[in-house]
């Protein structure tokens, strides 16, 4: 999830959870992407008045995060 989000322009959650539904359910997205921000590498802001829309921030530089990501998995 966390490459998908750094491969990307700006994404929210709504979109983000599209590419996934068919392999996780919400539950687990949502904890996945609250968990991501609580370890602080992302950062995720309300746009839409009703409190459902999220709007997914980088909070870090995304060469730097995706090579990171490519270390830890090879």
């Amino acid at each position: 999830m966390l490459k998908v989000i750094y491969t990307t322009n700006e994404v929210t959650s709504g979109e983000l959870y599209e590419s996934f539904k068919k392999r996780i359910s919400y539950r687990i997205f949502y904890e996945t992407l609250k968990k991501l921000e609580r370890i602080r590498l992302i950062d995720l802001k309300i746009i839409d008045s009703r409190g459902k829309t999220q709007r997914i921030f980088k909070k870090y530089d995304e060469n730097i995060m995706l090579d990171a990501l490519e270390r830890i998995s090879s």
